[in-house]
């Protein structure tokens, strides 16, 4: 497995990101349990809280301090400024089905894990790249049985 032949890899254990994982599963409990974010964020039948930019992290990736480094800073540029991180939660029942969603777009959510390509705005009926990345850094704060980021071997040719 290479980044640069499938587009995608998996890192081992480094302590660095299991120090900022835990400070980000600290922070992100807090940031579940708001109301006004858990009645905007949550998704699919209050099996999902999608939260994007829901992590307050500092432009330089930090949270609360702790440093955001790993392993991926040797296969990609360092970005200039970090985005706000995405807080993904599943919960038992994921994934739910959302109030009047078609049997076939509920379908095409489970088969298909709701294949999009981040970046992607739907426009007038079309997509366009309205929001490129460099990359995308999926990063666990616990174990999971469950989770909504999948990325297609390969899958990263057509967008360069």
């Amino acid at each position: 497995m290479s980044f640069a032949s499938d587009g995608y890899v998996v890192f081992p254990h480094d302590r660095n990101v299991a120090k900022w994982a835990a400070k980000a599963a600290e922070i992100g409990r807090g940031i579940v349990a708001e109301p006004d974010l858990r009645s905007q964020w949550l998704r699919h039948d209050g099996t999902w809280f999608v939260g994007v930019d829901a992590l307050p992290n500092r432009s330089d990736g930090a949270l609360d301090g702790v440093r955001l480094s790993g392993p991926w800073e040797r296969e990609v540029a360092k970005p200039e400024a970090w985005h706000k991180a995405q807080l993904s939660v599943v919960y038992d029942g994921y994934p739910g089905r959302d109030a009047g969603e078609s049997d076939a777009a509920h379908r095409f959510r489970i088969t298909r894990a709701a294949a999009h390509v981040d970046g992607l705005l739907a426009e007038n009926g079309r997509r366009f790249l309205r929001e490129p990345h460099a990359f995308v850094l999926g990063l666990p704060l616990n174990f999971a049985t469950a989770c909504p980021l999948v990325v297609w071997p390969g899958s990263h040719r057509p967008m360069g």
